[in-house]
């Protein structure tokens, strides 16, 4: 239990022992006690099971977040910078963040999809542009109402 804490700190070890039970079983007496024992059932996967289940589009998009993740500590953004807001109405929010956490991938692809639903609308280019040659689209929130 003390490898798993270790690998997933941001986790509390309640909710780690939510997952744990959906594979294995806490033994409290017994040869095994105080131990967690994977059930006769549960059968780990295979290398080539898991990569089967990663497509290449999850995989960039999980490096494209790594890759901004790190962009923005090394200008200096600390924790509380890297998520914007996740409040679907806080549009003054929204407006007061950074350029860099307003182009941040898991920023632009929540703002896409809510646009896509119809709760907010999109500011295609300047002033946060990612290339600053209008190259491609930004998907900036900007407000409903004009201000």
């Amino acid at each position: 239990m003390d490898d798993i804490k270790r690998s997933f700190s941001s986790h509390s070890e309640n909710s780690i022992c939510k997952c744990l039970k959906q594979c294995a079983d806490f033994q409290r007496t017994g040869m095994d006690f105080n131990w967690w024992v994977i059930k006769p059932e549960f059968r780990l996967l295979s290398e080539e099971e898991i990569r089967a289940m990663v497509s290449p589009e999850q995989c960039c998009t999980f490096f494209s977040m790594i890759a901004a993740e790190q962009r923005l500590k090394d200008a200096g953004y600390g924790e509380k910078f890297l998520l914007a807001p996740q409040e679907d109405d806080d549009e003054d929010a929204q407006l007061k963040l950074d350029d860099e956490v307003k182009v941040a991938p898991w920023t632009t692809s929540r703002t896409y999809i809510q646009a896509m639903r119809g709760k907010c609308l999109l500011q295609l280019t300047e002033p946060a542009h990612p290339t600053g040659c209008r190259e491609i689209f930004s998907y900036v929130r900007v407000p409903r109402k004009p201000t």
